[in-house]
């Protein structure tokens, strides 16, 4: 048989080999549930090794009751877990009957109230045997004809009707049966949820200690808890009082409706308001997976939809035969084979309570039940430390789809409640890393079956982050993954020309802030060469997102930066950085002396940004060979000075362009070629 029960937190219900729950039990613990049998067959996990005590009481080939230790023994264990499970259960039912015993009381008061008023309807009234009285009286005294002899009276005397010819109003009559239904209704909720009380106080009595004796009268009196069908009883009770609150404002809308009309119209619309929201809350969870609406009622809706869908799915199961034996492929018939295919192979109409549904549905959902875990946790606690203690390990542990719409909603609630300020370097630190870490899951390939993480939502995603401020270590792992994203591919131009200005900031800042920068790019020092080489080997082309990348400029920066900023690259590394830089300063020269480089944006940036880098590289590296390079750039800053849309561009102010910044570019690089054919000559005439 079933019963009805409300949700609660699973406890015994997880345990292998328990009894047979009701179909209708949700909550083991809650009213109506079949509770566990424990005792008879229990699986229990200690110390890492699992105990079987399964065998049942009672069995003549079960082993002696001194086997194990009571007091420390497997069935100790179990006692344990059938007394906090009993207790919990118990202490629950008791909490909703004095609810409802509340509600239940201050229902009936009002009720009784309104019942006084109305009851004396149902009977003749002796106010108005009187008042008919009085009224024939005056009536007859009105009609006195007066004379001298005498007096006549016109009005002859109508006996008033017997009391039992007395018919109370249908209204009357409805509205009362409705009333008095509604009082019997709540008081019964109240009486019988003082006798389950008593019951359940009795079930508590000589229940203390964890004995073998006492779990056994403990599960003897869960035994009869679910053969007496205590759980369904309690269940009944709020549903006699929403029957009983029904039944009383159906009875108002009635007695309304006989007094005023106006007043009577805006009772209705209130109440039945109401009532369309418990009616909406009562169908939803019956076809719904994830509603939260679920009580007794609501429940017994949801397993005749079940039964109905297994029904309805086994017609259709047989229809759906002749569909696939035409040989005609009309869109038709494909129409119906599809939405045959839809029914009948749809897990609704398989469960038979809402356990079973939430355990498929949770299987279904449980990397976006982790993601949103993670989200709910960094939003209650913001803190740093925290994150990089518990949330970084579990995010790692995420599929990368979900691992990056996880850090997008941390990264939102840190600018929803911070402004998107970081106060600390662990702040920054930690926030980078993150993001480093949902890159790492899509660039070690663990996708599976998902959907590939977009790679340009990945570096947007790093790009708003203050990737430059980060600590020694970050930067070298931050350098790792651009290398790593250039090189995986997959990402249109906005992605590339993000990962190129983050190599090219970190870069920067390090050379433009020297050792107030803890950036660094340790062992990706080499991947970025070589990907920097590579780079500049090919042609640069147009980008809608930005200046077209060479390669060229980043990669003497870069180098220049390893070999000139201390603690930027290994030291070990110097000889090899130097080669290659120099080999960088021939390949510049090379490229600025061919025809049709001078593209606007390339040429700007490598006027304006890098005139610095090189004006520094020549001060401390005499020895390069830059004179070239110079004379190039200088060229190119005269030719950008002489064309009169260079400040005017709108699209120029993003950069910080200016005729003055061209200006100063030229005359650092017109003074470094003097210098440079100064020290030429020196050398000339030195014997």
């Amino acid at each position: 048989m079933s019963t009805f029960a409300s949700t609660s937190e699973p406890s015994l219900r997880q345990l292998p080999n328990h009894a047979h729950q009701s179909p209708l039990c949700q909550d083991p613990s809650g009213p109506g549930c079949t509770p566990p049998n424990p005792m008879n067959t229990c699986r229990h996990v200690r110390d890492g090794t699992r105990l079987n005590c399964g065998v049942s009481i009672g069995d003549p080939q079960s082993p002696p009751e001194n086997s194990w230790p009571p007091e420390i023994g497997p069935w100790q264990e179990c006692s344990e877990v059938v007394r906090d499970y009993h207790e919990a259960m118990v202490q629950r039912w008791k909490e909703e009957i004095d609810t409802l015993l509340v509600y239940a009381g201050l229902f009936s008061a009002v009720l009784t109230a309104f019942n006084v008023e109305l009851y004396s309807a149902l009977q003749p009234d002796p106010v108005d045997t009187t008042n008919a009285l009085l009224a024939q009286m005056a009536a007859q005294l009105n009609s006195f004809t007066l004379n001298p002899t005498f007096a006549n009276s016109t009005q002859p005397f109508v006996p008033l009707p017997p009391q039992s010819s007395f018919r109370a109003a249908s209204s009357s009559v409805w509205i009362n049966a409705l009333w008095f239904s509604s009082l019997i209704c709540s008081l019964s909720s109240a009486c019988i949820g003082m006798m389950a009380k008593q019951w359940l106080h009795a079930m508590e009595l000589g229940l203390s200690g964890t004995s073998r004796d006492i779990a056994r009268l403990r599960q003897y009196r869960l035994d009869a808890l679910q053969k007496w069908r205590v759980g369904m009883i309690v269940s009944l009770l709020p549903i006699l009082l929403l029957l009983a609150s029904a039944l009383f404002l159906a009875g108002l809308i009635t007695l309304l409706w006989t007094l005023h009309h106006g007043i009577a119209l805006i009772a209705s619309v209130l109440v039945g308001i109401l009532w369309t929201l418990a009616l909406v809350t009562t169908i939803t969870p019956a076809f719904s997976t994830d509603c939260a609406y679920r009580s007794p009622q609501a429940l017994a809706l949801f397993l005749l939809v079940q039964a109905s869908c297994r029904l309805y799915s086994g017609l259709l199961r047989i229809l759906r035969h002749p569909v696939y034996l035409k040989t005609d492929s009309s869109r038709l018939c494909k129409l119906i084979s599809r939405i045959l295919d839809t029914i009948t192979l749809a897990k609704w109409g398989d469960y038979r309570s809402w356990s079973a549904m939430e355990r498929a549905v949770v299987e279904d959902r449980k990397f976006t039940l982790d993601q949103h875990t993670l989200e709910v946790t960094h939003a209650a606690v913001l803190d740093d430390t925290f994150t990089e203690r518990v949330l970084r390990p579990c995010l790692g542990s995420l599929p990368p789809r979900h691992a990056h719409k996880c850090f997008q909603r941390i990264h939102e609630d840190r600018v929803h409640h911070t402004g998107g300020h970081h106060d600390s370097q662990s702040a920054v630190d930690t926030a980078v890393s993150l993001a480093l870490d949902v890159a790492d899951l899509y660039l070690k390939g663990v996708e599976n079956s998902y959907a590939q993480l977009n790679l340009d939502s990945l570096a947007a995603d790093l790009w708003a982050l203050p990737y430059n401020m980060v600590s020694a270590v970050v930067s070298e792992r931050l350098y790792g993954v651009l290398v790593k994203m250039l090189q995986r591919g997959g990402g249109g131009d906005k992605c590339e020309y993000m990962v190129y200005s983050m190599l090219d900031g970190l870069t920067s800042t390090k050379w433009f802030l020297g050792t107030l920068s803890d950036v660094s790019c340790g062992a990706a020092m080499r991947d970025v060469i070589d990907e920097l080489e590579a780079r500049s080997v090919s042609a640069p082309s147009t980008s809608v997102y930005g200046p077209a990348r060479d390669g060229h400029r980043e990669l003497v920066t870069f180098l220049g930066t390893c070999y000139l900023r201390p603690g930027f690259a290994p030291d070990a590394d110097r000889d090899f950085v130097r080669a290659r830089l120099e080999s960088a300063i021939l390949s510049l020269g090379r490229y600025l002396v061919k025809p049709g480089w001078k593209n606007k944006w390339e040429a700007w940036l490598l006027v304006v940004e890098f005139t610095p880098v090189l004006v520094e590289l020549r001060t401390r590296l005499p020895d390069l060979l830059v004179r070239c390079v110079a004379g190039a750039m200088e060229e190119a800053a005269r030719s950008l000075m002489s064309e009169p849309e260079v400040c005017d561009a709108d699209w120029t102010a993003g950069l910080g362009l200016s005729r003055r910044a061209l200006e100063d570019a030229a005359n650092q690089l017109a003074s470094l070629r003097t210098r440079m054919a100064v020290e030429r000559e020196d050398s000339g005439t030195r014997p």
